[in-house]
């Protein structure tokens, strides 16, 4: 067995099964390494954790590095987008430190373009001391049915200290053309999980 799978997976094997009450497993896959494909065959990549909540909605848990978190957060946008998913998503995603302020900014981009996309980021400074996991119920129960669906208070993007710092920079002038060139490097790799 792995580090990863002693340090990550296992504990969340254990909470999801725990919980079982809120998550359910997909009718049409695995919970562990759920497919999803974008395009046909072309593009597939494998879910870390999927399940259904009692509402018919999905919830994806996604375990990443810095190097990664940008890139799984853009396969759900595009597999969502793809496929016209009209049930509710919940994305949470636990993630490397490094990775915060440009994964938010995705992900507000991602809601706006899909407004049933919810999105739950933790942040994991040490996944060896599970403080992380803590976060983790804690979404969970708020998706359980009468839950809120609250985590925590939700800060405009505006008032985050990244925005606006990159402002004064030449490729900002055209902003959509960036961001397109910066998803078209991280596709290029095609290191589907």
């Amino acid at each position: 067995m792995s580090r990863t799978d002693d340090l990550i997976k296992k504990p969340i094997g254990a909470l999801v099964t725990r919980r079982s009450d809120v998550l359910r497993p997909p009718p049409d896959g695995p919970t562990r390494e759920y497919p999803l494909a974008i395009g046909g065959t072309a593009r597939r990549f494998l879910a870390d954790w999927a399940f259904r909540l009692a509402d018919g909605g999905r919830v994806f848990i996604e375990d990443d590095d810095d190097r990664r978190a940008l890139h799984n957060l853009t396969k759900y946008w595009m597999w969502m987008d793809h496929h016209a998913i009209h049930d509710d998503v919940h994305l949470v995603h636990l993630i490397g430190p490094g990775a915060r302020d440009l994964v938010l900014f995705e992900a507000e981009q991602a809601k706006r373009a899909l407004p049933r996309f919810h999105y739950y980021l933790i942040e994991v400074k040490d996944w060896a001391v599970e403080d992380w996991l803590g976060a983790l119920e804690q979404v969970i129960d708020s998706l359980a049915p009468g839950g809120d669906g609250a985590i925590r208070p939700a800060e405009p993007i505006e008032e985050e200290a990244f925005v606006g710092m990159w402002k004064d920079r030449p490729e900002m002038e055209d902003s959509t053309a960036w961001v397109r060139g910066l998803r078209r490097t991280q596709w290029s790799h095609d290191d589907a999980r």
